[in-house]
């Protein structure tokens, strides 16, 4: 017996489809044909489906028109649904994250700063409770005495005189801008050359100041004068003629000299015989002073010439 639905070809006491499972009951309706889109059962010969309007297509007799399964579609729905959920979800919960750790970052950039004020202003109390300090045991030292030995009590005094010591001014800084003129005791001069005291602060080695008295030059002096008060610390001197060895050691070079200063203070330097390099001398004291004036004591004589020379001298 032949299916309606599928048209196989059955036994004839069959009475279900060995194909497709069908009952092979009313053999002699027509046969008829499921729409693969919706599953409605339409006519054998129907082009389009009367349940979605989907066209149907040319069948051979036997074929069976695969139709989807309606739990299939509900479970393919279902699944989309739930992986749109998951990529939501996933999505909101990395949002959620960043910002969090935003929030870390922010709170340990904020603890950082509050940390930085915080040493700041320790510093700040340490230096102002050190000044305080400084300042009291200044005013201690200072605190006169009354005619028994006791320490009289402090005079109020107002603010700003108290505070007149800590501002008062140093002198600045000696520079050689600062030298107002040069001069010597003694400047010797040969057919048309004067070996002048400038010479010592043209910033040429290969010149300088030669003495021009006779013997070896002890007491000879140069003398630089400024355009005001400044502190002066020590010189770089180039000591004896600079211009090249043979110059250097035929002539006389100082050994010792002494500083004399504006405020009638004085001291001894001492030299080495060191060739052509700068020597850098310091004061024992930083001195505010508005001259030098500097004296040959003793010298390193020379091989063939009693001259002392001094090519250099800065002052800093």
């Amino acid at each position: 017996m032949r299916c309606l639905y599928c048209g196989h070809e059955n036994a004839p006491d069959a009475v279900f489809c060995e194909n497709c499972g069908k009952s092979l009951a009313g053999s002699d309706q027509e046969p008829t044909f499921f729409c693969p889109e919706c599953g409605t059962e339409n006519e054998a010969d129907a082009l389009y489906c009367e349940g979605c309007g989907n066209r149907l297509g040319v069948r051979t007799p036997g074929e069976v028109p695969p139709q989807k399964s309606k739990r299939a579609l509900f479970i393919i729905g279902v699944l989309l649904v739930v992986i749109v959920c998951l990529g939501a979800g996933g999505f909101f919960a990395y949002r959620i994250y960043e910002d969090h750790r935003s929030e870390i970052a922010e709170e340990a950039e904020e603890e950082e700063i509050r940390e930085a004020k915080a040493d700041k202003k320790k510093q700040d109390t340490e230096k102002e409770e050190t000044a305080k300090d400084t300042k009291e045991d200044d005013e201690a030292d200072e605190e006169p005495e009354d005619a028994g030995g006791e320490a009289s009590e402090p005079k109020q005094q107002p603010e700003q005189s108290q505070q007149a010591p800590i501002q008062q001014a140093q002198a600045p800084v000696i520079t050689m801008q600062n030298v107002s003129g040069v001069s010597a005791s003694s400047e010797l001069a040969e057919a048309n050359v004067v070996h002048s005291a400038s010479r010592t602060m043209d910033g040429d080695k290969n010149t300088a100041w030669v003495e021009g008295a006779d013997g070896q030059g002890y007491g000879q002096s140069i003398r630089f004068d400024f355009n005001n008060v400044y502190l002066v610390s020590g010189i770089r001197i180039r000591a004896g003629y600079h211009k090249n060895d043979d110059i250097y050691y035929k002539n006389s070079r100082p050994k010792e000299i002494c500083m004399e200063y504006s405020d009638g203070t004085s001291e001894i330097l001492y030299l080495n015989d060191a060739g052509l390099t700068e020597q850098v001398l310091t004061f024992s004291r930083p001195v505010e002073t508005s001259m030098v004036n500097l004296i040959i004591e003793s010298v390193y004589p020379g091989v063939k010439y009693e001259d002392t020379c001094i090519s250099e001298i800065t002052f800093f």
